[in-house]
């Protein structure tokens, strides 16, 4: 029995378009697993799992969170659970991009990590708005609800212009002066909506298990209004606090 790897093997795994967006070179690199093999293990690994790619909140809807931890770590039972994952969150289309995308990072954090950058990039730009926040109910409530580390860090930072979305304050305006803590989680739903928004059907749909309401008015054929400058704050923010989220 031949049990050598060939390239059209390799084509066959990761889909006819992705192994020609990602060129022979890159798959070659696979069979022979030099270092940059590992980026298309990642790709086949992450892409392809509910388990991983998915929030707790949306685990959580289809099986206890006792049984969600078991099927983490038994790879015979996560395997099965994958299949029908991926058909109940309706994830019918293949992904296609490549390593050196901008988002490529992005889309390999673990969800509760991502839901994390995501909080943190919202509360960037309503940062003046918590820094008047006199009523210590309310910090209470905003350090449990985004992460008291996240709260710190957001008052401290003198590079909060850097990550300030205009647009994205106008929009939580209203909602800011009623519920801060609703407007920051609203505001990172938006704020990766639209970064992720000029990526294709595939992506989307892995996207919105990490962070659940993300496209609430469905996916996006076309770029939303402001995704190129959400897609570089979420990218810059994520580069400078990965250590620590």
């Amino acid at each position: 029995m031949n049990s050598k790897i060939e390239l059209s093997d390799v084509k066959e795994i990761v889909s006819n378009r992705s192994a020609t967006l990602w060129g022979e070179e890159l798959c070659d690199a696979w069979i022979k697993r030099d270092p940059t093999a590992s980026s298309i293990d990642q790709w086949i690994y992450w892409n392809n799992s509910p388990l991983r790619h998915a929030s707790s909140e949306v685990l959580t809807s289809f099986f206890p969170a006792l049984f969600s931890e078991n099927f983490v770590k038994d790879s015979r039972v996560s395997s099965y659970v994958d299949d029908l994952l991926r058909v109940r969150l309706s994830w019918n289309s293949s992904i296609s991009w490549a390593p050196q995308d901008p988002l490529w990072n992005l889309a390999m954090i673990p969800p509760n990590r991502f839901q994390r950058l995501a909080f943190l990039s919202a509360s960037f730009s309503v940062k003046h708005e918590i820094t008047q926040i006199i009523d210590g109910a309310i910090v209470r409530k905003l350090r449990k609800e985004i992460g008291e580390d996240i709260f710190q860090f957001v008052l401290l930072s003198n590079t909060s212009s850097k990550y300030f979305l205009k647009s994205l304050h106008s929009e939580l305006s209203t909602l800011v002066i009623h519920d801060i803590s609703e407007a920051i989680q609203q505001g990172a739903k938006m704020i990766v909506g639209h970064a992720f928004s000029s990526k294709e059907r595939g992506i989307q749909e892995r996207i919105a298990t990490k962070l659940p309401g993300s496209f609430p008015q469905g996916y996006c054929d076309t770029p939303l209004p402001w995704a190129s400058e959400a897609e570089k704050i979420l990218s810059a923010l994520w580069k400078d606090s990965e250590s620590w989220l």
